[in-house]
């Protein structure tokens, strides 16, 4: 096994994040500050306890080196591995974790050991369920909304000012589209993110709006998938703005209405900008490489 100085050495190389030292059988050898006082532990509270009963990111998860423990991943590839643990309970609460674990080998079995990095990435995470269940609430309020127009069970007037009120006050894009890809609808908040004024688009070709050929084909493809009769699209792509800069926005294009035989006559597509989101990811990847 390692000396004490060689973990020393390791835990003072520079890491911002708590990390730990585990052994091959999932035993804490060691921890560096950040972990120690994250947690208000001590070292001698930690050494020889199992990784399940100190850390938090991997409570309730696993209590051996079974298919789903990281480090039995890493062991068996003998490379690094990354895993998310997400709903972990601490003190009632819910955290979401991401995990590294990175294998160095030894000479000996017993000389095996692994870094453990976590990161806490709770409010990461319950951002984009937010985001996610705004999204749902929104194209449901509206399917709701749509059926009640058609079944004449409410005043088709109000309804649909409700419907034109519930476009506008959203904050996302959203756009309209024919089963010929024409635009039908522009929101406020579509003209903010792509510079153009409603009556500027209408009847013009939604795919024009994206931008590389890569995403005009992915596009291509949605319209497909919609007509064939799935309701529902999740995607990111690139689309160009009237000053011709090119933004990375998420798109949930879903199917809004449907005529007397039962396909595709209203498309919406609702956007964010996830530009700058996506920007701050890849610097953080590549401060982790």
């Amino acid at each position: 096994m390692l000396s004490t100085q060689t973990f020393s050495e390791i835990l003072g190389a520079g890491f911002r994040e708590a990390v730990v030292i585990l052994s091959r059988d999932l035993k804490i050898i060691s921890a560096n500050e950040t972990f120690l006082q994250d947690n208000n532990l001590s070292l001698p509270d930690i050494e020889g306890k199992t990784c399940h009963e100190v850390l938090q990111s991997c409570m309730n998860f696993c209590k051996q080196q079974s298919d789903e423990c990281p480090v039995y991943e890493a062991l068996s590839t003998q490379k690094p591995v990354s895993v998310t643990h997400q709903d972990v309970m601490v003190d009632t609460v819910p955290h979401h974790y991401k995990i590294d674990i990175y294998p160095v080998f030894g000479e000996k079995e017993d000389e095996t050991y692994f870094l453990h990095i976590a990161r806490n990435i709770t409010n990461r995470i319950e951002e984009e369920r937010l985001k996610d269940n705004m999204w749902m609430e929104i194209l449901s309020r509206m399917e709701s909304l749509y059926a009640a127009m058609v079944e004449g069970n409410e005043n088709i007037e109000n309804i649909q000012g409700e419907i034109d009120q519930l476009i506008e006050i959203v904050p996302l894009a959203v756009v309209g589209w024919d089963p010929k890809g024409k635009i039908t609808r522009w929101n406020t908040n579509a003209e903010i993110l792509f510079g153009r004024s409603a009556t500027e688009v209408l009847g013009k070709p939604f795919i024009d709006f994206f931008a590389s050929g890569k995403s005009q084909e992915k596009f291509t493809e949605i319209m497909r998938i919609l007509q064939m009769g799935q309701t529902e699209v999740y995607s990111l792509a690139e689309n160009r703005t009237a000053s011709g800069h090119i933004i990375s926005c998420e798109w949930y294009h879903n199917v809004y209405q449907f005529d007397a035989r039962g396909d595709m006559s209203l498309c919406l597509s609702l956007a964010q900008d996830a530009t700058e989101r996506l920007a701050t990811e890849k610097k953080v990847e590549k401060l982790e490489t």
